[in-house]
């Protein structure tokens, strides 16, 4: 066991004790008896010794006490346990250097300027793409009470076809719904005098310019509108 030759406390040399070979009290004694003997002459109730800037202490079993480690039963042992402790410190002190020590950030911006265009795009994309969901739906709604209406105010059933689907297509064109496919269903209605005309308009959308996160391409909007014929009209 040696110790660094610009060292001359062998308080500070601890932490810096290195050996080649067997090692134990024998070794410890033969190199640093004043250590060896400070420790043996260490009691319970004396003020603890600072070795290499840690509190060694005796205890009432005649053991040693480094920091948190109990029962050291020897001086080799009280030598392994100020190392360890020296060590932990030094990371500790390390680790807390890097903290401290400024940072390269260069690249950084751009980085996050990218993550939160992307957060922005993709949040912009839900608010529209939702927006336009609820605006399809009602203007589906105005549709088909448009064509029902229309309809009903015809003389024959197949006369209020024709202008409940017109009155449907001028609706959404109106709203400047584009429908790639749009249906006009009158199945249920019963054409007379106190009856209904009952519609179903599908509007098949295309969503192509807010797909993305989740949203689809196209989407189906489908409504149902139900209006009674005049209880006192004459028909046919």
């Amino acid at each position: 066991m040696t110790r660094p030759p610009t060292t001359t406390d062998w308080r500070d040399a601890i932490q810096y004790f290195s050996h080649d070979g067997p090692g134990g009290d024998e070794a410890l004694a033969a190199q640093h008896p004043d250590l060896v003997a400070a420790l043996h002459t260490l009691s319970p109730s004396d003020e603890p010794l600072t070795i290499g800037r840690h509190s060694v202490t005796r205890q009432t079993d005649g053991a040693w006490r480094v920091g948190n480690d109990r029962n050291l039963a020897s001086p080799w042992v009280v030598v392994q346990s100020l190392r360890a402790a020296h060590h932990r410190r030094r990371d500790r002190s390390l680790f807390r250097e890097r903290l401290r020590a400024p940072r390269d950030e260069r690249g950084y911006t751009a980085v996050e300027l990218l993550a939160m265009t992307t957060v922005l795009v993709g949040f912009i994309t839900v608010v529209v793409g939702g927006g336009r969901f609820v605006d399809s739906n009602s203007q589906v709604d105005d549709a088909a009470y448009a064509a029902a209406r229309a309809a009903s105010l015809e003389t024959n059933f197949e006369a209020g076809q024709m202008a409940g689907r017109k009155a449907a297509a001028d609706a959404l064109a109106d709203r400047g719904k584009a429908c790639t496919q749009l249906t006009v269903s009158f199945a249920g209605t019963d054409f007379r005098t106190s009856g209904h005309v009952s519609v179903e308009v599908t509007c098949h959308a295309n969503l192509s310019d807010v797909v993305g996160f989740g949203l689809p391409g196209a989407k189906d909007f489908t409504s149902t509108a139900v209006v009674p014929i005049e209880q006192y009209r004459r028909l046919p």
